[in-house]
């Protein structure tokens, strides 16, 4: 509703964070993997201390500057991941980035679906659960029928067992 509109800009904010979270933990955990908890502990603090000093320096222009502020730190702190993991792994961020794409188009399609389902439901309630559950059905249609080999690994593991 109306009462947390002002909270939009927030959440769009926090999204941007989100978009690189997984690869920022892909490269965090490839890091510890190979036996450099040393660069992950010295990237740890690095990210913890520029976060400190960025709502520092913008404490007083308000939130919203701090979790701008904070968003950037963490996509300079990508930066230092990237770095350090290429050395023991040659992976580029755009062949991540290449992976990923099918997923999110996927991702995409499904929620147009969804959005599409609901457009004349009224009632915020069932307007959550079944684009819940359209997303859910889509999402993994398209992957079973497209062939997604992570997904058909996943679904027998889960569903069928030996």
């Amino acid at each position: 509703g109306s009462k947390w509109i002002e909270s939009v800009p927030f959440l769009q904010l926090f999204c941007l964070w989100g978009a690189i979270g997984y690869m920022w933990n892909l490269y965090t955990s490839l890091l510890v993997g190979h036996g450099r908890s040393d660069v992950y502990l010295g990237g740890i603090i690095l990210t913890g201390l520029l976060q400190i000093s960025v709502v520092a320096a913008t404490y007083m222009l308000g939130i919203y500057a701090m979790v701008i502020g904070y968003v950037i730190v963490y996509y300079a702190s990508f930066l230092y991941w990237q770095y350090f993991t290429r050395k023991h792994v040659p992976v580029r961020v755009f062949q991540i980035v290449k992976d990923i794409l099918p997923y999110l188009g996927t991702s995409m399609i499904s929620i147009l679906i969804a959005a599409f389902v609901v457009m004349h439901i009224s009632n915020i309630y069932i307007i959550f659960a079944l684009k819940i559950i359209v997303v859910a059905i889509i999402y993994a249609a398209i992957l079973w029928i497209g062939g997604s080999t992570i997904f058909r690994e996943t679904f027998y593991t889960l569903f069928v067992k030996d």
